[in-house]
This record gives structure tokens, C-alpha cells and sequence, in this order.
């Protein structure tokens, strides 16, 4: 039911999130990467004197970020009703990014004492290559929505800033 949804939010983070790898190898230079095939015969027909038989990669194509998706997980989201929208909300989004392919995501719980990583960052995992039942259905059973402590409203949003910001940095990020 999310289907139609993640593929406009798709189309529209196209735009927000520019290519940042290279990913083609393109042009005719001197030097580069791999040799054009289709400049071999031509090269050596010259006697050696077109030499830019080369290709580079020039421009980027491929994404790669790392984002992190946090939801609040206490007790103040079923107490206004707000749960099962921001269940759907988090598998559009994660099913968004990745048709779009932006590299790594995570997801995570706060609310309680401790924030919760439920999916992690990290380069091959099968969650950034497709999002569908099988990634979604163990994640949205972490989330009851029943979660509280004494400081939650206080200290739990903090506490997972420090902890996305720790994640960021054991990733290189």
C-alpha cells in the first residue's frame, strides 16, 4: 500500500539527493582508466598518433549517503493516535531510498531509556539494495509505542543524537 507513495518520494529525493560517486567512464583522453575499444584500430591506422584512446570516470551517477531514520517509539505517539502513521511513514521512506539507492540507511527507536538501533549503517547489507515485506515486518514489531522512563522527554532525543553521531563516525561519515 506504500508503493505508490515511495515512488513519488522517490522522483522527488532524485532531485534533492545528487549523484555523488562516479560511476561511468566516459570521454577520449591521453591517459585514463580503460582503454576505448572503438579508439584501438583508429589509434594504430594514425601510426600512433591519436593517442586519446582512454576513458574516465567524469561523472558522477551513483549515490552515496549515509542517513539515519529515527522515530519516536514512547508512549505520547499511541496516546495521540499518531503509531500506525508513522509506521507507514518510516516503510515509504525506507522503501524510497531504496528504489533511489542512496546508499546506507538505518533505522532507529528512541523514547526509552536507551536508544534502540533496529537496522544498522553498513556497506552490503541486504536492506539497501530493496525494502519490502521481509525488512519491513521485523522492524515494525520493534516499535509498541509503549515506551517510557523518567527522562524520556528530556534526555532520549539527545541520546540519540549522540549515538547517530557515534554511528557517523565509526562509518567514516
Amino acid at each position: 500500500s506504500t508503493s505508490p507513495l515511495a515512488a513519488m518520494l522517490c522522483e522527488q529525493l532524485r532531485t534533492i539527493l545528487e549523484p555523488t560517486m562516479k560511476g561511468r567512464l566516459q570521454g577520449y583522453y591521453r591517459t585514463g582508466k580503460r582503454i576505448s575499444m572503438r579508439r584501438v584500430i583508429p589509434f594504430i591506422a594514425s601510426n600512433y598518433r591519436r593517442d586519446k584512446i582512454w576513458l574516465r570516470r567524469t561523472k558522477p551517477s551513483k549515490r552515496e549517503y549515509q542517513i539515519i531514520v529515527a522515530i519516536d517509539n514512547s508512549r505520547s505517539m499511541s496516546e495521540c493516535g499518531v503509531g500506525p502513521m508513522a509506521l507507514q511513514t518510516l516503510c515509504t521512506v525506507c522503501q524510497a531510498m531504496a528504489q533511489l539507492e542512496v546508499g546506507e540507511y538505518a533505522v532507529m527507536a528512541f523514547g526509552s531509556a536507551e536508544p534502540q538501533v533496529l537496522l544498522p549503517l553498513g556497506a552490503g547489507q541486504p536492506h539497501a539494495a530493496m525494502f519490502g515485506y521481509e525488512q519491513a515486518a521485523p522492524l515494525l514489531t520493534e516499535f509498541t509505542f509503549e515506551e517510557e522512563s523518567v527522562e524520556s522527554h528530556n534526555q532520549s532525543f539527545a541520546d540519540m543524537m549522540r549515538l547517530s553521531s557515534s554511528m557517523f563516525d565509526e562509518r567514516g561519515g
